[in-house]
């Protein structure tokens, strides 16, 4: 291993991790991405562009200081 890595001009670290990296984009290629068909795009986008409602108890949990803002 350390011959590859000096091979590559890199640290065996960096070999391992470089490796590691590789494998686990061959093994997962279709986790990085996803497609839906015309219909259930549609929904995602429905969905997206709803308006927030209120919700009171959040409100009122972000009218009380957080402890970095209450002084000791």
């Amino acid at each position: 291993m350390l011959s590859a890595a000096a091979a590559k001009n890199l640290s065996l670290r960096e070999l391992v991790l470089a490796s590691v990296l590789e494998r686990a984009e061959q093994t997962l290629p279709k986790r990085r991405s996803f497609g839906h068909d015309a219909e259930r795009w549609r929904g995602f986008l429905s969905a997206r562009d709803v308006e927030p409602r209120e919700v009171p108890k959040f409100r009122s949990l972000l009218s009380i200081p957080s402890v970095f803002e209450q002084h000791a």
